[in-house]
């Protein structure tokens, strides 16, 4: 989410093909699928363009990809999309939350079912271009789809399968607008609602045992990002925050982040102002607790503080009057500690944290949930 003005990057359509890698290659065997095949990600990429502004275009991946083709033809491939790449760490936050929102949806899954017939002759071709009808699951919504691609038999045990020409993906199509028009405000930028993908994949043959089941693709865990250096100009006050009390102690901070990377103190407003309208922590229950959902969100935040100059941050936490107002005040006040510890933890210095606890002094949402 966070990015110098004019720079973002879109996604949306990304893992679409991925799925065409399937075509696990053929051998001598009667079934070329009969053992399963799996895909190599260290040897497979997903690429995807975008554009902005009308003429700017922008290349960028994902890095995490997980995915195989069953003996009996299905194939699936899931897109961890918080892997997303746009090489600037800046646009990836933005990637993931406006556009993807990937703490509602983490992954993106590519289905199809393979045809016998369309394969029989590639172990004397080594090489054949065929169209394949995939099923892609982002965002939500599910979509068919189709993809030109070539398999190249690279050996008995591995195959390539590489897209021949760009796949085009409108966003609309995905439920994606409202993301775009989030990255748009936020980046103030013009976008055109759709991306190019292109895509190069590599499986290998199972060994021993014939594949019964996909693999999981497990969840990536947020990593401690180096936090940009505190400004006395971001804030009128300059008195320091007293480290908290049984505070979560951070990893060691990186090296600073270089003056030219920082965001301004009006980007940094922006930056924040659009997190609290596009993804408030809405937390329900007598005992509210911090759920996977919100996790992506609290790593997001401390990426917006890395490039932010800002000294003191406040993490503010309302209820509603359902409880007594004690009871609320200190439900209150254990979720914003706990929150800060969880910032601590993804490397934010405490001294920059102020948690505060209003309880239903200060609701945000009456008669509704604890926020």
């Amino acid at each position: 989410m966070l990015l110098k003005t004019g720079t973002f990057k879109r996604a949306m359509g990304v893992v679409t093909f991925s799925v065409v890698s399937l075509i696990g290659a053929v051998t001598a065997m009667a079934n070329p699928l009969e053992q399963g095949w799996v895909l190599q990600t260290e040897f497979s990429s997903l690429n995807f363009q975008s554009i902005k502004n009308l003429t700017k275009v922008e290349s960028s991946k994902f890095g995490r990809l997980n995915g195989a083709i069953l003996p009996d033809g299905h194939a699936e491939i899931e897109i961890d999309l918080d892997s997303v790449d746009t090489k600037v760490d800046l646009r990836n936050v933005r990637m993931r939350f406006f556009l993807f929102e990937t703490f509602i949806y983490p992954t993106a899954k590519i289905s199809a079912q393979l045809n016998m017939d369309d394969l029989a002759d590639l172990e004397d071709l080594r090489r054949k271009t065929i169209t394949l009808p995939v099923t892609l699951s982002l965002h939500g919504v599910e979509k068919e789809l189709t993809a030109d691609v070539a398999v190249t038999l690279l050996s008995d045990d591995l195959v390539s399968v590489s897209s021949t020409t760009p796949i085009s993906i409108a966003t609309a199509a995905f439920g994606l607008s409202d993301g775009v028009a989030k990255l748009e405000s936020a980046a103030e930028v013009k976008i055109i609602p759709s991306a190019t993908v292109s895509f190069d994949f590599v499986f290998k043959r199972k060994e021993n045992e014939p594949l019964k089941e996909f693999p999981a693709l497990e969840p990536s865990e947020p990593e401690p990002a180096p936090l940009a250096p505190a400004s006395d100009q971001a804030l009128a006050s300059t008195e320091q925050t007293p480290t908290p009390q049984n505070s979560v102690a951070a990893d060691q901070p990186s090296a600073p982040l270089p003056v030219e990377d920082l965001l301004t103190k009006a980007e940094c407003n922006l930056q924040f102002r659009v997190l609290r309208q596009m993804g408030q922590l809405t937390l329900t229950g007598e005992d509210a607790q911090i759920g996977p959902s919100t996790l992506q969100l609290i790593a997001d935040a401390a990426e917006i503080i890395r490039y932010c100059p800002i000294k003191l941050i406040e993490i503010g936490v309302h209820t509603t009057a359902k409880a007594g107002s004690d009871e609320n005040m200190a439900l209150s006040n254990n979720l914003a500690v706990d929150i800060r510890d969880r910032l601590i933890s993804l490397g934010v210095p405490s001294d920059r944290l102020l948690p505060v606890g209003y309880g239903e002094t200060k609701p945000r949402v009456p008669k509704a949930v604890a926020r």
